[in-house]
C-alpha cells in the first residue's frame, strides 16, 4: 500500500529533477541569448574599414570648413582637431597647408602641428612648410621645422638651422618649443646633446623641462649629459620628475 502511494506520488505530484534540468536549459538559453545580444552590440553595424574612414572623411570636412571660421579660436580648435587624426588625417592636409598663411599666428602654429601629427601623408604640405620656417613668428618657425621632420626625417639637416636659431630666441616660449623639437632629431644630427646640455642652464624652466624631457627621449646615446642632469637632481616639481625619468632612462 505504502509503495503503492509512493508510486502514486511520482506519478501525480512534480518531478523535482525533470523541472531543475528544465530551468538549467532555460536559464542556458538566456544566457546564449544575452551574450549573443552582446557580441552582436560590440560589432560596428556596417562599420568596415573604408566605412569607418568615410565617417572620419566627413567629420573632418566640418572642421577643415572651421578652418575659415572668422572667429580664431574656431580655428585654432579645428586645427588641433584635425591634427588629431594623426595619420588618418590626410584629406586635410591642403586645408592645414591653406592655414599656414592665415592673419593669426596662433592658427599658423597649430596648422603646422596638425601637418606633422599626419605625418609622411601631408607631404603635399611640405612645400608650404618650407615657407612658413621663415615665418615672422619665432613658434610658427619652430613648428614648421618639427613638422617637416615628422613628414620627412631626411629634411632634418634643413630643419636645424630653424631650431638652433630658435634656441637663441629672446622669447621664453620659442626656445621652449625650438628645444622640446630636437626630441625629433635625436643622434641623427652631431651636436645635439650639447645643444641640449646647454639648455639645461637656460633661465627659463620650461626650457629646462624641455631639454631634461628630450634628452630622456634619447636614452643612453644622451650619456654625456648624465652630470648636467645630476646637477638638477635636487629640483622640485615638473622638473625635478622630468630630470629623475631622463637619468632613469639614459640609464637603461
Amino acid at each position: 500500500m505504502g509503495n503503492r502511494q509512493a508510486e502514486s506520488g511520482r506519478g501525480c505530484g512534480p518531478d523535482l529533477d525533470d523541472g531543475w534540468h528544465q530551468n538549467k536549459r532555460a536559464i542556458m538559453k538566456r544566457a546564449l541569448l544575452i551574450l549573443a545580444a552582446i557580441t552582436l552590440l560590440s560589432q560596428p553595424f556596417g562599420c568596415g574599414e573604408d566605412e569607418k574612414q568615410k565617417i572620419i572623411d566627413r567629420k573632418m570636412k566640418i572642421y577643415m570648413k572651421k578652418l575659415k571660421s572668422s572667429d580664431e579660436s574656431v580655428r585654432v580648435d579645428a586645427a588641433d582637431m584635425l591634427g588629431n587624426y594623426g595619420d588618418k588625417g590626410e584629406v586635410a592636409t591642403s586645408a592645414l597647408a591653406e592655414a599656414l598663411s592665415d592673419s593669426s599666428a596662433k592658427v599658423r602654429g597649430h596648422a603646422a602641428r596638425a601637418l606633422g601629427k599626419i605625418g609622411p601623408k601631408a607631404a603635399d604640405a611640405m612645400a608650404a612648410l618650407k615657407t612658413a620656417t621663415g615665418d615672422k613668428d619665432g613658434v610658427v618657425r619652430v613648428q614648421a621645422a618639427a613638422a617637416m621632420m615628422r613628414i620627412d626625417p631626411e629634411t632634418t639637416r634643413q630643419a636645424m638651422p630653424v631650431l638652433i636659431k630658435a634656441m637663441k630666441d629672446p622669447l621664453p616660449i620659442v626656445r621652449s618649443e625650438a628645444t622640446g623639437a630636437l626630441a625629433l632629431v635625436g643622434d641623427r644630427v652631431p651636436g645635439v646633446v650639447g645643444k641640449l646640455i646647454d639648455a639645461l642652464a637656460d633661465s627659463s624652466e620650461d626650457v629646462r623641462i624641455q631639454a631634461a624631457v628630450a634628452l630622456g627621449k634619447m636614452g643612453p646615446k644622451a650619456k654625456s649629459a648624465l652630470p648636467a642632469l645630476g646637477r638638477l637632481r635636487g629640483a622640485g616639481g615638473e622638473l625635478g620628475a622630468a630630470v629623475t625619468d631622463a637619468i632613469r632612462s639614459i640609464r637603461k
